[in-house]
């Protein structure tokens, strides 16, 4: 799967009464989150904090799919992009 720079959900995190996951890692993380599609409410998992950007963009590769996307965003939570579709 591609990696694309951005985040097609720039809602991701900003609702806590929702199941999704805050997208600002630990300071000097790179944060990589899973959106789950598959039934239901949308639910977000945290998949991990990673503090190697080439390690990072690895795992979102890896676990991003189809209807599986995951998100990377820094210790900002700024969106860094994105992997998979829904």
């Amino acid at each position: 799967m591609p990696f694309t720079a951005g985040s097609p959900y720039p809602e991701l995190g900003k609702n806590p009464s929702t199941n999704r996951r805050e997208p600002q890692g630990p300071k000097g993380n790179i944060r990589v989150i899973g959106v789950g599609t598959f039934e239901g409410p949308r639910e977000d998992c945290l998949i991990s904090d990673f503090g190697d950007r080439e390690l990072v963009l690895r795992v979102a590769r890896r676990k991003g799919g189809t209807m599986n996307p995951t998100h990377v965003y820094d210790d900002h939570g700024k969106s860094i992009g994105h992997c998979g579709t829904v």
